[in-house]
Parts: C-alpha cells; sequence; structure tokens
C-alpha cells in the first residue's frame, strides 16, 4: 500500500503534538469503525420505493406543503458529483423543494456545470408542467464558501431552509423526514425552527457506505466540542433572518459558527433519527479526513470562541487529538463560593489528575449547569462509570446504559465520546459536584445519598430545574490498589 507524503509529514506533526501512543490508539480505532458491518444494515433500512410511494400519497393529502428551499454554493464541481447531487433532489417523495446553484466556478469549467444544471432544469419541466424548480446564478467571481452560500441563499424563497454541499447526495426521504419533523412540531404546539439528521459517508463511486454518525438529541455540551450536527440541517426562514447569513470571518468552520449561532436563537431543535444525508469522501473534501483541510480547525476554534464570548461564558478553547473536535477549560465563575455545591467522591478512588477538583467547580459554575461528573476507571484501567444516557441508540447501548464501560485508558470510543465534554442523563454519584440548591429541593437527600438510585434522583432533579448534567473526561478517577 503507498502511503502518501502529506500522511506522513501529518503524522509526524501529530507525534509531536499528542505522542506516539494516542496515535496508535487513532490508527486501532479508525480501524474498528470501517470495519463495521453498517453497509448491510443501511441497505436493509433505508427507504424501499414502496414507503416512498407512501409518502408522496401522505403528503397528497396535507392542507399545507411548506416549501423547502436547498442552498448548494458551485465550485468546480466535478459533472458526476453536480449530476448525482441534482438526481438525489429529483428523486425525493416530497416535492415542494426548491433547489439554489449559485456558482463561482471559473477557468471555463462554468460552462459545463451550467449547461448540466440547463439539462436538468429542461427535464424537471417536463416532469412538473411548470417552471424549473432548479435556479442556477452564475458569480462574477469566487467570494469564498461563506459568501458564496449567501449568495445562494439570496436565491431561496422557500419557508425552510436546507444545506447540501456540492459533492453529497441526500436521500429520497430526506425532505419528506424533514417537512414531516416540522408539520409534526406544530400539531403538538412546540414549533420547531431547527432539525438535524443522522448522516453516513459514502465512496466516491457510491458503492460503499460507511462510518454512520448516529447523533444524539440536542446536546449543547457536545455542540461545544464538535459540530456534530453538520448534515443534514434545515432552519425556518424566521430563524435564518434572525441570525443573518453564513459569515466569511470562519471560513473553513462556517456551517459551525451558523449553527452555533442558530441554537442560540432557536426555539426548539429537532433531531431526526434517520440517515438522510451521505457525505461524499474523495480527495479533496473535509470527510476523507484529518489533514485535508487542516485550516478549518482554527477556524472551527474561533467559532466556538465567539459562540462563548455572545453566551457569556468564560473559557479557553483547545485542540483535541481528534480532527475537528475541541475541549473547552472553563473559567470559575466568581459569582459563585465553594459553599454553593457538594462534592460527592468515593472513598476508595484515587484521582489520575491534581487539578481534578478545579476542573469540577469551574464546570459547575456555569450557569445552566447543575451536575458535573468525571470518569472512573476500574483496576485494570477500563471504564467502570462515567456517562449515563436515558437514549442510548446513537452509541448501540441500552437505554439508562453506562455507555462507556469496558473501554480501555486512552481510547473514545463510537465518534471519542468517551473524551469529549457533553451533557448526558446522569452521572455517577462516586465522582460528581452538584449545585447546592438542586439537593435542597430534594426531600431528605442525606439519607438517599448510600442508594443506588442516588445520582439518578439528584440529576432528575437538576433537570426539572431547567439545569443540564454535564460530563467532564478530564476528571479521571481509579480505583485504589
Amino acid at each position: 500500500m503507498k502511503i502518501k507524503t502529506s500522511a506522513i509529514v501529518y503524522g509526524i506533526r501529530y507525534i509531536r503534538r499528542f505522542g506516539l501512543r494516542t496515535l496508535i490508539i487513532r490508527i486501532i480505532e479508525k480501524k474498528r469503525e470501517k470495519d463495521s458491518e453498517y453497509q448491510s444494515f443501511y441497505l436493509e433500512t433505508k427507504a424501499s420505493l414502496e414507503q416512498l410511494e407512501k409518502q408522496r400519497m401522505e403528503v397528497s393529502h396535507w392542507n399545507k406543503k411548506e416549501k423547502i428551499s436547498i442552498v448548494t454554493p458551485l465550485y468546480h464541481t466535478p459533472a458526476i458529483f453536480l449530476r448525482e447531487l441534482i438526481e438525489s433532489v429529483l428523486e425525493s417523495s416530497y416535492e415542494n423543494w426548491q433547489l439554489c446553484f449559485a456558482d463561482a466556478t471559473q477557468d471555463g469549467d462554468e460552462n459545463q456545470i451550467e449547461n448540466i444544471v440547463k439539462e436538468y432544469q429542461k427535464m424537471d419541466e417536463k416532469l412538473t408542467g411548470k417552471k424549473s424548480r432548479i435556479c442556477y446564478k452564475k458569480l462574477s467571481q469566487n467570494y469564498g464558501i461563506a459568501e458564496n452560500t449567501n449568495q445562494a441563499l439570496a436565491m431561496a424563497e422557500g419557508d425552510y431552509i436546507a444545506f447540501l454541499d456540492h459533492d453529497d447526495i441526500i436521500t429520497p426521504d430526506a425532505l419528506y423526514e424533514m417537512a414531516l419533523a416540522a408539520k409534526c412540531a406544530k400539531k403538538t404546539g412546540k414549533e420547531a425552527n431547527m432539525f438535524y439528521s443522522d448522516e453516513d459517508k459514502v465512496n466516491e463511486n457510491r458503492t460503499a457506505f460507511f462510518e454512520p454518525h448516529f447523533k444524539p438529541d440536542f446536546n449543547q455540551d457536545l455542540l461545544n466540542s464538535n459540530n456534530y450536527i453538520t448534515h443534514f440541517l434545515m432552519v425556518s426562514r424566521e430563524l435564518l433572518d434572525q441570525v443573518g447569513g453564513i459569515n466569511k470571518e470562519y471560513d473553513g468552520a462556517q456551517d459551525y459558527d451558523f449553527i452555533l449561532r442558530c441554537t442560540e436563537l432557536a426555539d426548539n431543535v429537532i433531531h431526526i433519527p434517520k440517515v438522510l444525508y451521505h457525505w461524499r469522501v474523495h480527495e479533496r473534501s473535509t470527510a476523507a479526513g484529518a489533514g485535508s483541510k487542516d485550516y478549518a480547525i482554527d477556524a472551527g476554534k474561533c467559532a466556538i470562541e465567539s459562540h462563548l464570548q455572545r453566551m457569556g461564558e468564560n473559557g479557553k478553547v483547545v485542540v483535541t487529538p481528534y480532527f475537528g473536535f475541541y475541549r473547552i477549560e472553563y473559567g470559575i465563575n466568581t459569582e459563585n463560593k465553594t459553599e454553593d455545591y457538594v462534592l460527592f467522591a468515593d472513598q476508595s478512588l484515587k484521582p489520575l489528575n491534581a487539578d481534578w477538583k478545579q476542573i469540577l467547580y469551574a464546570d459547575c459554575s456555569r450557569k445552566k449547569i447543575g451536575v458535573v461528573g468525571g470518569k472512573i476507571y476500574d483496576r485494570h484501567h477500563r471504564i467502570y462509570e462515567a456517562a449515563f444516557l436515558e437514549k442510548g441508540d446513537w452509541t448501540g447501548a441500552a437505554c439508562g446504559e453506562n455507555v462507556f464501560s469496558g473501554l480501555r485508558e486512552g481510547y473514545g470510543g463510537y465518534m471519542h465520546r468517551a473524551n469529549i465534554q457533553m451533557d448526558c442523563d446522569r452521572v455517577s454519584e462516586k465522582c460528581m459536584l452538584v449545585k447546592k440548591e438542586v439537593l435542597e429541593q430534594i426531600e431528605d437527600y442525606e439519607q438517599q445519598i448510600r442508594t443506588p438510585e442516588f445520582s439518578y434522583i439528584v440529576c432528575q432533579k437538576a433537570k426539572e430545574m431547567g439545569y443540564r448534567i454535564m460530563y467532564e473526561p478530564e476528571v479521571k478517577m481509579i480505583f485504589k490498589s
């Protein structure tokens, strides 16, 4: 197997920054990701032709079919990628859509791209008997990914706006699932203005689907660590108008900045737990992995820093060994005092890092955090307890399970989550810091400390009070020998 020089250079830089052991762990985990049996699972569970036809029939009886505008900036897009993108939209079971292309291609390729778009415009007009739903604008120059996207946004007429990269494709049921989620949210009185789905990767010629990203419901601290939302994203017209367009100051992570700004203003963020987007892996794509777009790392860091400033949070953003993943070293909120918190630490444990208490207090001093818990290893240096989730579907764990149990020290597991800050449903009572006001709302809490349900009771009460439960992987404890 031939190894590219760029990969060797990246590997050397990685070792210097994070160490040889971390690189070896990353290689092992990456191989495990590729060895999964996802391909057969996806092919068996994707929407069938019969299901797609049922969706079309269902939509035909809807009183209101809101338009979804899909925006895609083009730039030297390979002809086959463009054709497959357009065809993936044309095959949608939800038909009230608009596809908006802003083409910044220069140096002669633009004629080929424009001709392809015109070909499909005619095909669409013949299919519907109306003006084509595919819109095209030739840009006079390449303004950069952010401004090019804004040019496409300016063409959008829809009630909702969705984002599709020029080398990717959506599933035939993607728009239907998005429209259905919006419709159901309105019906229940919990109108939402931001939606995202699960996604996977597809190879260049679409013969292999791999590395699925099964996502949790909206998770603010996970989003602060990584742009896990990414694709497929749809926002309401009202939210887009509030947020404004894409900010060119964050080119390379412009989507991350946009998503963070949207979540700051969104009334309700809905996760659709289905793979609706195929992120194509090819030589020039970010999906190809670390090293293909290193400049995006710094842009992502800046996006998080700006988000923290807007939210009034004090924290230093640090790059992790995982491409596109960060951790935030929060500063202690001086408005609160030590006596405002209660620390629970099992005497059979010893800390692996000297600053563990400082990290816990800094995290828990954040206004929206009620409980913070760390990572506990057994004597064999495997995770004994860490984060607990009520919905374990995105890791393959059962409901309420200790999702990282058994992982060896240093290993991140699925999507590196064992080593990434995130919100969860419960942490271990063996190592947790709790805002005192939460405990004061629990009747006779001191009598329940030794019960198996204690951390569950505490975390449930914190959530009832509007607080989040934070998992902090940098607080590491191990059972004493």
